[in-house]
C-alpha cells in the first residue's frame, strides 16, 4: 500500500510539471489586465476573485484487498498571501475484498468541514482541518458486523507539505497529515495515518 502511495505521488508531481506550460498562460493572460489605481497601486480585473480560493485534493489507495478514492473539493477567503481558510466537503468510496473470510462489500464516506493553510513560506504550507464524516461503522476493531448504522466520525488533522506554485494563484500542495482524533484503537476511523494528499489551488 504504502508502495503504490509513494509511486502515485511521484507520478502526479511529474504530472504538475507537464501542467505547468498552462499557468504560464493563465499568468501571461493575468498580466495583460492589470491597471493601475489613483495612488499608483496595481489593480487588476481579477481583483475580486484573487481574494478567494477553490480547488480540490484527492486520493487513492489499492491493494490486494482493499481499495479507496477520495475527492475533496473546498473554497476558501485570502486573508492575505500567508493565510488561506475555508470550507470542504468530502466523498470517499471503498471497498474491500476477502474471499477466504467474508464476502466483499464497498461503503460510501460523505461530510464536510473547516480548513486553514499557513504558508509560513513559499515552498511551505501547514495545514489543519477539521471534518464531519458520515461511513458505515462495520468493524469494531475486532470483528465485522454488516447491520451496524450509520455513524459519525470527527478527523481533526494537521500536516505540513511542498508547495508548488505556478503563479500568484495556482499551485499545486504535496502533504502528509495525521489525524490525532485516532486514541481509540477499538473504534473504526476513517482515516488510517499518515494521510497523504495532493492538492490543486486556484
Amino acid at each position: 500500500m504504502k508502495n503504490i502511495r509513494i509511486i502515485a505521488l511521484l507520478v502526479l508531481a511529474l504530472s504538475g510539471q507537464a501542467a505547468f506550460a498552462q499557468f504560464e498562460d493563465f499568468e501571461d493572460e493575468e498580466k495583460s489586465t492589470v491597471k493601475v489605481n489613483a495612488d499608483g497601486t496595481r489593480k487588476t480585473e481579477r481583483e475580486f476573485l484573487d481574494k478567494y480560493a477553490f480547488g480540490g485534493s484527492f486520493g487513492f489507495g489499492l491493494s490486494s484487498q482493499f481499495g479507496y478514492v477520495e475527492l475533496v473539493p473546498f473554497f476558501g477567503y485570502r486573508f492575505n498571501k500567508y493565510v488561506t481558510a475555508g470550507v470542504t466537503a468530502t466523498y470517499m468510496y471503498s471497498y474491500y475484498s476477502d474471499s477466504w473470510s467474508y464476502e466483499p462489500f464497498d461503503s460510501s464516506v460523505y461530510g464536510g468541514g473547516f480548513f486553514a493553510d499557513v504558508y509560513p513560506f513559499k515552498f511551505l504550507v501547514v495545514h489543519t482541518e477539521a471534518q464531519l464524516l458520515n461511513f458505515d461503522n462495520i468493524c469494531d476493531g475486532v470483528t465485522l458486523n454488516f447491520d451496524n448504522k450509520r455513524e459519525w466520525d470527527v478527523p481533526l488533522i494537521l500536516g505540513v507539505g511542498y508547495h508548488q506554485s505556478f503563479n500568484e494563484r495556482c499551485g499545486i500542495n504535496y502533504m502528509i497529515m495525521m489525524n490525532f482524533n485516532d486514541s481509540n484503537k477499538l473504534r473504526y476511523n476513517v482515516y488510517d495515518n499518515p494521510i497523504i494528499r495532493i492538492t490543486f489551488v486556484f
